[in-house]
């Protein structure tokens, strides 16, 4: 009895372990088989959130959070590995494609969970991996040009569950001074008027940032005598923070934008 017994228990083992060992299997044959994948990903391009013609010079990269199932499976340095730009890449393509190609990175959403979102932005973009892209934008003198093209193209009506989010990438993208200031005086006013009437009059602070950032760039004396002011430094570079009294600035902002 004892012997049939034993006898029982090891085959039920024996099974177990197979089918353990058949369940890895199966489960480690589905990852590699998702992170091989390097040409077939689900991500859409963001560009076709923009009323522009499709580019094909737009970087395409092997994988993305929005859209492909093995981002997950991913450590953080084969993250970074996908969303680092070649240096080959940028020399001989458009500002535009630049620019959709920085706004379509598998890594643009780190910096909203980052306590000061700008300062990280412009960090991912100047020293991690959007830097070869960054180094290349530097050079173009119509980048101020395409910001504005390409902000006014946005979609906003586009449906995507994270068109806002997009929209607020593109927004920090022109706020940075190295390229809102390649900008005319003229760009930066109609700049500012698309911003009012895309994020509402109520919406201080939506307003209030990037045209804070155009007009100190733009030398607009009122602004850069209150921006100047201390108190306001942590809502110019980290996003947030004290902002300039609605009731003043507004002034200002339709003083600049209309002058």
């Amino acid at each position: 009895m004892k012997r049939s017994y034993f006898y029982l228990m090891g085959a039920f083992c024996m099974v177990s372990l197979i089918t353990i060992l058949s369940a890895c299997s199966s489960d480690n044959n589905e990852i590699e088989d998702v992170l091989t994948r390097q040409s077939t990903t689900q991500h859409v391009s963001r560009q076709t959130y923009f009323d522009i013609p499709f580019s094909d010079e737009v970087y395409v990269y092997s994988m993305h959070w929005d859209g492909d199932e093995g981002w997950k499976y991913l450590d953080n340095e084969e993250k970074e590995k996908i969303a680092t730009i070649p240096a080959s890449y940028g020399k001989n393509v458009s500002t535009s494609a630049l620019i959709l190609t920085w706004l379509d990175n598998p890594l643009m959403d780190v910096y909203h969970f980052f306590d000061h979102p700008f300062e990280k932005y412009q960090e991912m973009l100047r020293k991690e991996f959007g830097k070869n892209l960054y180094e290349e934008m530097l050079t173009r003198d119509d980048m101020g040009t395409c910001l504005l093209a390409l902000y006014k193209a946005l979609n906003l009506n586009a449906d995507y569950m994270f068109i806002n989010r997009l929209h607020g990438d593109l927004l920090y993208l022109c706020c940075m001074s190295e390229f809102n200031s390649k900008m005319t005086l003229e760009e930066m006013k109609e700049f500012g008027k698309i911003v009012i009437e895309r994020n509402g009059a109520s919406d201080y602070v939506g307003i209030f940032f990037p045209l804070s950032h155009i007009m100190l760039s733009a030398g607009f004396s009122p602004a850069v005598e209150i921006l100047n002011n201390p108190e306001y430094q942590n809502f110019l570079e980290w996003g947030w923070g004290r902002v300039p009294s609605p009731d003043v600035f507004s002034e200002i902002i339709d003083d600049f934008i209309n002058s």
